[in-house]
C-alpha cells in the first residue's frame, strides 16, 4: 500500500524519479517474495533473520536516502 501510494503521487507530479523509484519497489517485492520462501524452511538458522534483518534496513536506507529524495520536487497543488 505504502509503494502503490507513493508511486501514484510521483506520477501524478511528473517526478524524475518516478521510473528508479518503482523499479527500486519492484526488486524489494521481489526480494520478499524469496525471503518468505526461506522463511518457510522449518530448519532455517537464525542468522538467515540476522542477514534478512541486515539486508532490509541497508535498503531502506539506502531507498530513502537515495530516490525518495524525489519527492521533494513535489508541489503541493
Amino acid at each position: 500500500m505504502h509503494f502503490s501510494r507513493e508511486e501514484s503521487v510521483m506520477a501524478c507530479t511528473n517526478c524524475s524519479r518516478h521510473k528508479a523509484n518503482c523499479s527500486a519497489h519492484r526488486h524489494f517485492e521481489q526480494r520478499l517474495e524469496a525471503w518468505i520462501a526461506v522463511l518457510s524452511s522449518p530448519d532455517m538458522p537464525v542468522s538467515v533473520l540476522e542477514d534478512i534483518h541486515a539486508e532490509t534496513c541497508r535498503w531502506i536506507y539506502a531507498h530513502i536516502g537515495q530516490v525518495d529524495v524525489g519527492l521533494r520536487e513535489v508541489r503541493p497543488v
